[in-house]
């Protein structure tokens, strides 16, 4: 196990890094070591997405949701990264942060926020990015995923050239 984790803590800084085709690899060994993990096939299917495999990205997010019974945390994670690659992802992130905030699951609501941010964003749609990281951000625990957001808001600020709104985000 301390192996194990010790694998997955390397993907993830390889991920970090945009070393998407190592991570997947390491990844890959971990989840051969253990393949009825959920998490682990989370872990792949998400570096899978962010590496445009999207086929393969589909196929590890069935896989999660079959070890998860299709009723977990980890199964809502899963169909927040799908969503992600679906062409209504908006809207279905939408659904998928209003199931998560039903069943009391912060985490997935967080993540569902984070990427409905993402994709806000990307169509233009700042003010509504803001607000759905700010609203991520007060869910997350971890400073790393906090800090995260905080960047994001600064950099979608400056875009808007609020620079001086920017730097107090930043200062927080």
């Amino acid at each position: 196990p301390q192996g194990l984790a010790s694998l997955v803590c390397w993907a993830g800084h390889l991920e970090s890094r945009g070393k998407l085709w190592e991570a997947g690899q390491i990844v890959d060994v971990a989840v051969e070591l253990s393949p009825l993990d959920p998490e682990l096939a989370l872990h792949a299917a998400r570096i899978a997405r962010k590496a445009g495999d999207h086929g393969r990205a589909r196929q590890l997010y069935d896989e999660v949701e079959r070890l998860d019974d299709g009723t977990g945390g980890f199964t809502r994670l899963s169909r927040v990264g799908r969503a992600m690659i679906s062409s209504t992802a908006e809207r279905d992130l939408g659904r998928l942060l209003r199931e998560a905030l039903r069943v009391g699951d912060v985490e997935a609501a967080a993540v569902a926020l984070e990427a409905r941010a993402t994709a806000r964003a990307a169509r233009g749609r700042r003010v509504a990015a803001i607000r759905d990281s700010l609203a991520a951000a007060v869910r997350f625990r971890d400073a790393a995923d906090i800090g995260r957001l905080g960047h994001r808001v600064a950099d979608l600020l400056i875009e808007d050239r609020l620079v001086h709104a920017a730097r107090r985000v930043l200062e927080a």
